[in-house]
């Protein structure tokens, strides 16, 4: 096992080495899963009004057998569009704890689709809905191609998007005053499995299936603020105009989260016998608890490796969620998680503790097992 360390820890060395030289960072000098779903995303946050502007380039590979004829996308954030969506009819607009303010409403609007060569291709675009025929829930659309996709062929299609992020953070993504928690946020390809597309609409009790990928992420904000996310930070680029551009790149993963906000206190460590940094990003009036918070991730990284298996990525982000923010808590991404916590909580109360194991643990099972959590969550939580 020491080996394969030591070979994740010299990935991660030739990876800070080359990335001044290289326009695309290598992490992983071998592939760790087939990378179907490849994503370069630039977006830029308004905090005041709450809204995303995003330039998406997706590079897909058809891997399986099948000439592929169309191909579907989560729209996830148009479950908070009104009260008309199949989430907020089963869910009543309560989630998680939190209850969706009056102006709070969020959602995604695709303004531009073409392909590589600057074919217009966004009038094709068209939502369905094919788990209940709520011809109001916007959450799914799927995309007719122009010409077929052999198998084994690829396809790069190019989206112009803008969305608004609820508030409070409604089943795990919003915002909260300064506080952001961006979640499946993105237009985001379905899975192509078993001859057909997997691709669900956004229910009140279910969660997400993606393929593996690669992710270079360039996250627009407030230059006073602090960025955590999937994957590694390449970079921080100063615009000069009061913001700051972060670089995240992440290999052999299927989602990609981030955060953000002025108020975040920063604690940095390492699971040193494994290779493994941890980053805590904690609440001013939680920062007191984040010595608790560091040394849980340490522990659940140092023991899940000791009795599972690699944690193949170089680093683990863990957030704190602002008072108020509770809905994006307790909740696994690749790379990092959302922990949970009050101001005063006895130490003899292990809260924290807990949900920062579990949601660890999810990166076992789920994000490295691949398991597909709306039709078969037993395999997360039931094993986790």
């Amino acid at each position: 096992m020491q080996h394969k360390f030591c070979k994740v820890w010299c990935g991660f060395v030739l990876f800070m080495s080359v990335r001044q030289l290289a326009a695309q960072p290598v992490l992983f000098p071998q592939p760790l899963s087939p990378r179907i779903a490849n994503y370069d995303i630039e977006v830029k946050l308004a905090p005041d009004t709450r809204m995303l502007t995003g330039k998406e380039k997706l590079t897909w590979h058809n891997k399986s057998t099948d000439t592929i004829t169309e191909l579907q996308f989560h729209l996830y954030l148009n479950a908070f569009r009104n009260n008309q969506s199949t989430f907020m009819k089963e869910s009543g607009g309560w989630a998680r704890g939190n209850r969706i303010e009056k102006d709070g409403w969020g959602y995604v609007d695709v303004n531009r689709l073409t392909l590589a060569s600057g074919e217009e291709l966004t009038h094709m675009l068209a939502f369905i809905q094919p788990d209940d025929d709520n011809t109001e829930d916007r959450t799914v659309c799927s995309l007719p191609l122009p010409t077929p996709l052999a198998p084994n062929d690829s396809i790069v299609l190019h989206i112009d998007f803008t969305a608004k992020l609820p508030q409070p953070p409604l089943a795990r993504t919003g915002a909260k005053e300064e506080f952001f928690f961006v979640a499946q946020w993105f237009p985001k390809v379905g899975v192509y499995i078993n001859g057909k597309w997997n691709c669900h609409q956004f229910h009140a009790n279910s969660e997400f299936f993606a393929d593996y990928g690669v992710y270079n992420v360039r996250m627009t904000v407030p230059k006073a603020n602090v960025v955590g996310a999937t994957g590694v930070e390449v970079e921080v680029q100063d615009n000069g105009d009061g913001t700051a551009t972060h670089y995240y790149h992440a290999e052999d993963v299927h989602d990609f989260a981030w955060t953000t906000s002025p108020e975040y206190r920063v604690h940095t460590d390492y699971v040193k016998t494994k290779d493994v940094e941890i980053r805590v990003l904690m609440q001013p009036d939680h920062d007191y608890q984040w010595l608790r918070h560091m040394e849980a991730a340490k522990a659940a990284v140092e023991y899940h490796q000791e009795w599972y298996g690699d944690y193949p990525y170089p680093n683990l982000t863990v957030v704190d969620p602002r008072r108020g923010a509770g809905g994006s808590g307790g909740m696994e991404y690749p790379t990092l998680i959302t922990a949970g916590t009050t101001y005063g909580l006895p130490t003899g109360v292990r809260a924290v503790e807990v949900v920062i194991i579990h949601e660890f643990g999810h990166n076992f099972w789920y994000h490295l097992l691949a398991s597909n959590e709306f039709e078969e969550s037993w395999l997360d939580e039931g094993i986790n």
